[in-house]
């Protein structure tokens, strides 16, 4: 379920986070606006931005804290606490059914679907920016694309996941298209 989900997107990423090094963290990436501490930042932030916006049903905090810097002088210690305050939010739910205002109105379970294909996406980024493992688990990959093909379309998302302008052929991997739809070339 999305909650295994989530926990393989975790550890994947922490599997990534425990490989950088100092050297590491200047180093651009394939989100060409970021070094890789602009996004292992971006990355730790989804655990504490998401967590507001399950537990306050407001996307508010979600959307104007993009920007703001979540690891501090602490980049490996922010990771768990984000994690925790996730779980947190995640348990405080009646149901992954319950509606939650995102981007747009969708429920739980949907929202926790993006934060698995943003940590699977961005973990790869990672890795490529590192010379770390670049595959991403075949599962997340699986889950997560039907979700994105059918928010790409909508115009409230755009903003977040553009809609690529070329097709990949018939053969590609789970892995390819899901790299794909957020724009990345593998």
């Amino acid at each position: 379920g999305i909650r295994d989900a989530l926990a393989i997107a975790r550890t994947e990423f922490e599997r990534r986070l425990a490989a950088i090094t100092d050297d590491d963290w200047g180093r651009p990436t394939p989100c060409t606006q970021w070094s890789v501490r602009q996004l292992v930042n971006h990355i730790v932030s989804h655990e504490y931005r998401y967590a507001d916006n399950l537990a306050t049903n407001n996307s508010g905090y979600y959307v104007a804290s993009r920007d703001d810097d979540f690891l501090g002088d602490d980049p490996h210690g922010s990771w768990p606490r984000g994690v925790a305050l996730l779980d947190e939010a995640i348990a405080g739910l009646d149901s992954l059914d319950t509606t939650i205002r995102f981007l747009l109105p969708l429920p739980a379970r949907d929202v926790l679907l993006v934060r698995v294909f943003e940590a699977a996406v961005h973990t790869w980024d990672v890795s490529r920016a590192i010379g770390f493992d670049e595959r991403i688990d075949e599962r997340l990959a699986m889950l997560t694309y039907p979700l994105l093909e059918r928010l790409i379309q909508v115009p409230a998302t755009q903003a977040f996941f553009a809609p690529p302008q070329d097709t990949l052929p018939s053969t590609a991997t789970p892995q390819d298209r899901l790299l794909h739809l957020a724009g990345r070339k593998p």
